[in-house]
Order: C-alpha cells, then structure tokens, then sequence
C-alpha cells in the first residue's frame, strides 16, 4: 500500500518538476517547448489517475480500520498530557449549563470522588472501548476470510 502510494505520488510530482525547470528556463531563455510540456505533464498525469484510485481505495479501507482504534487511543493520549483540560471540555460539550460543577465546601460528593476517580474512569472507558474495536475489527476479518 505504501509502496503503491509513494509510486503514484512520485510519477505525478515528475511532471511538475519538469515544468519548474521549464519556467526557469522559459525565464532565462524563451517560450520553446510550452505546448509540448503542457501535453507531457497532461498525459503523464492522466496515465498516473488510474495508478492512484485503488492505491487512495486501499488506504481508505485501513484508515478506516485504524480509526476504530486510533481514536480512543488518541483521547486516552490526550487525557494522559491534560486530563483538567480535557474533562471541562467534556463537560462543556455535553452539558449546557454549569450543574456538573461542585463546591467541596457544600457538595460532598466531590470529596467522595474526585477528580483522579473520573480520570480513571476515563481511561477504563477508553481502554474497554480499544478492546472492543480490536476485537470486533478481529471477528469482522475472521468471518470476511470464512466467507471468501
């Protein structure tokens, strides 16, 4: 997939560079040589199209069998550098008033849990969350190889 991706990708940067070197030497000398440059990059571009779309298909398919997992991974990562920044982002999100924020001195539930507590709790979300996407990306793949 890689190998296809930086082929397709290198035979459609070739003609651009063929005509960066044009320019300049269209700047430097004359206008020789437009016409069939324009037809080389056109045609060299057209011919690579067809290189690229099961190459981009390819990368479509694993990219979204990565995000399955990626995503948690990325929240649990993010939670790991920033958790304060994180949960009241959270909260702003999905609540559309200030309830969910207590005072230690009137709300004791906020001394019975706190923050790390979510945290944690966060973190099994995520966690429970990756296994569970492996594990289905796992079956998914097990059964579309039982089938074929």
């Amino acid at each position: 997939l890689a190998a296809a991706l930086a082929s397709a990708a290198h035979n459609l940067v070739l003609p651009v560079e063929a005509f960066w070197r044009w320019i300049k030497n269209a700047v430097a000398g004359g206008m020789d040589g437009f016409w069939p440059l324009i037809q080389r990059f056109v045609a060299t571009a057209a011919s690579t199209a067809h290189e690229l779309v099961p190459a981009m298909e390819a990368f479509w398919r694993w990219l979204k069998d990565a995000a399955a997992v990626a995503l948690p991974v990325v929240l649990g990562i993010l939670i790991a550098l920033n958790w304060q920044t994180v949960f009241v982002l959270f909260h702003r999100i999905v609540f559309n008033n200030n309830y969910w924020i207590f005072d230690p001195a009137t709300d004791p539930v906020i001394t019975i849990l706190p923050d790390t507590f979510f945290m944690h709790c966060a973190l099994l979300i995520l966690a429970l969350v990756v296994l569970g996407s492996v594990v289905c990306l796992l079956v998914y793949r097990h059964c579309k190889k039982a089938a074929a």
